[in-house]
């Protein structure tokens, strides 16, 4: 089986968890190749449609895996190919046009997946062809450990509090620099 991911591309990397799920399935005869999208909004991501059309004609993929609502409407632009969407949440949670776009998406899809019940819930997809399945946790790497271990592992005091983002770094809401100045 062939699968192509379509997914932003736009800070010169695709998101980990899209990597990583391609690396997950490695060995099971499945091919995977990407499509980068590069451009932001509802009018640079149709820029990419060209290119996307190019992609689905030299690779030939029996389908579409499209990760967020704008790259799921992108893919859904053509019809020879099934597109899979997973909705991971901004693309929900934003609202208005986004989630407009997003149900759309939806609609045109073979098969939807939310990352978690309150995705699929507050899209209020009626229809039977989707999933909840959230993105995998590799347990070799993360696991639980009691808080006060964890902490001295860290050199973390006990009593201190700690804010953690797992990514968007370039998100200035996320900075270190503007954390600080909120909590001092």
């Amino acid at each position: 089986m062939k699968v192509l991911i379509v997914a932003s591309y736009n800070y010169g990397k695709y998101s980990p968890f899209v990597s990583e799920q391609a690396e997950s399935v490695k060995g099971l005869n499945i091919q995977i190749d990407y499509f980068p999208v590069k451009g932001k909004g509802v009018f640079g991501y149709l820029k990419n449609r060209k290119g996307l059309l190019f992609k689905i004609e030299e690779y030939h993929p029996d389908i579409i895996h499209a990760h967020y609502g704008l790259s799921g409407l992108l893919a859904n632009l053509q019809r020879e190919v099934p597109v899979v969407t997973t909705f991971h949440g901004s693309d929900i949670h934003s609202g208005g046009i986004w989630l407009l776009l997003s149900k759309i998406c939806m609609y045109l899809s073979a098969f939807n997946i939310f990352v978690s019940r309150r995705i699929y819930e507050t899209a209020k997809y009626k229809k039977s062809n989707y999933a909840i399945l959230p993105c995998g946790t590799d347990t070799h790497t993360f696991f639980e450990l009691p808080k006060d271990e964890a902490r001295n592992d860290l050199g973390w005091e006990q009593s201190g509090k700690y804010v953690l983002f797992a990514g968007a770094f370039e998100n200035n809401l996320k900075s270190a620099t503007k954390l600080f100045s909120v909590l001092l």
